[in-house]
């Protein structure tokens, strides 16, 4: 992991790159490993490791509850533009695995 964070961290401009680590991650591992790699990145100082820790906590949303309440109670209040941007992305990709209406339901009850 220490490698792959080495790696983002230089990415200044773009998410592809991070996006495609966090599918290798959920592909590769079990939901609740994705959940707890993906706290323990969110702590990060670096924008593009909390990138990271959100893409992850948007894919494994829709089989853990946990991480949905983890974008919105914690992830919703982050200052950086870019995971902000992130943050959206992954709401539009547990609304598009749900279904719209039903994620855009479950978004106004959170919010």
């Amino acid at each position: 992991m220490e490698e792959v964070i080495a790696k983002i961290i230089t990415i200044e401009n773009g998410f592809k790159e991070i996006e495609n680590i966090a599918k290798k991650i959920v592909k590769n591992n079990d939901s609740k490993k994705c959940y707890y790699l993906s706290i323990y990145l969110y702590r990060s100082e670096y924008y593009q490791v909390r990138e990271l820790a959100v893409f992850i906590l948007g894919f494994i949303s829709v089989t853990i509850s946990e991480a949905l309440l983890f974008l919105k109670d914690n992830v919703s209040k982050d200052e950086n533009w870019r995971v902000q941007e992130i943050l959206a992305k992954s709401f539009d990709y547990y609304c598009s695995e749900v279904g719209y209406e039903k994620g855009s339901s479950c978004y106004k009850r959170m919010a």
